[in-house]
């Protein structure tokens, strides 16, 4: 395999898990609003049915573990795109392959340099993808203790 076919192999796998990690993200905000709706709905029902506290306990329960293993994914996504994105830059970094005059198109390494140098850095996607699918884990643990009552 020579340089020319790897490194665009290497762009397809950053972009890959880039939409992946959001597409999940995607996916569990949906599926968490849908509870949260259900949840709000059974709640405020007028002439709820009997089994009602059961049903608004399992859905806090659901919600809150889908909310760990959705955080977990971020974080799983999140190391494979920090991963290809560290091997594409050492990638250009190599002057065997990556001739001096392409120097100002080295894609990668400017990317993790501004991600590491803006302002806000700290408020990444990493901490969204992660801290949002566990902030609603914590959301569902205020509903289990309001159904509970």
């Amino acid at each position: 395999m020579t340089a020319k076919e790897l490194y665009p192999s290497l762009v397809q796998m950053i972009i890959h898990a880039e939409n992946i990690t959001w597409s999940r993200f995607y996916n569990f905000l949906m599926f968490s609003t849908i509870l949260v709706l259900s949840w709000a709905t059974l709640w405020t029902a007028a002439n709820a049915p009997e089994s009602r506290p059961i049903v608004l306990v399992a859905i806090c329960i659901l919600g809150g573990l889908s909310g760990i293993f959705w955080a977990a994914l971020g974080y799983r996504g999140r190391a494979f795109l920090s991963e290809y994105m560290n091997m594409a830059k050492e990638f250009e970094a190599d002057s065997a392959v990556w001739a001096k005059d392409l120097e100002k198109y080295r894609q990668a390494t400017k990317a993790l340099m501004l991600r590491d140098s803006l302002c806000y850095s700290w408020a990444g996607s990493r901490v969204l993808l992660i801290g949002g699918p566990l902030a609603f884990t914590a959301l569902y643990v205020v509903m289990l203790v309001v159904s509970c009552k």
